[in-house]
């Protein structure tokens, strides 16, 4: 499988998957991801509570899957007084590597706040990770 995520991640979100968020602040918002395949798909699901489906971007280009969006700032509410604000914010932008796959055949559907791209792999991959058994004569 050659599913590869690109090293796009801001440096503050590496270090607060590190120390769990109590060394540093994470000043944007990044979608955590789960990536996985079957024999017959790559499968991606991204979390993304609060966000419009209609403020989130899915494309294909060559080998790589870019999906772009964002999260909008809720106005604060100074009467609902508000102490700490924790709720990230702002442009996202993730990209894996992919495999050639059927792009005509690639869906995407948000459920909950997951959002979740199923990516059918070619028949030629699928023949390629079947395995063949070979007698020895």
């Amino acid at each position: 499988m050659t599913l590869t995520k690109y090293f796009n991640r801001p440096l503050t979100t590496i270090f607060d998957d590190l120390f769990d968020n109590s060394l540093t602040t994470n000043t944007g918002f990044y979608p955590k991801a789960n990536v996985w395949e079957d024999k017959n798909s790559y499968h991606i699901e991204l979390e993304l509570p609060g966000i419009d489906k209609k403020d989130v971007h899915l494309e294909v280009k060559d080998n790589l899957l870019i999906v772009k969006g964002e999260r909008k700032h809720k106005a604060e509410h100074k009467e609902d007084g508000y102490f700490h604000y924790e709720s990230n914010y702002g442009t996202f932008e993730r990209s894996w590597v992919i495999d050639p796959v059927d792009s005509e055949k690639i869906s995407a559907e948000e459920k909950n706040g997951i959002l979740r791209i199923d990516l059918p792999k070619r028949e030629e991959l699928k023949k390629r990770d079947a395995v063949k058994q070979i007698s020895i004569n």
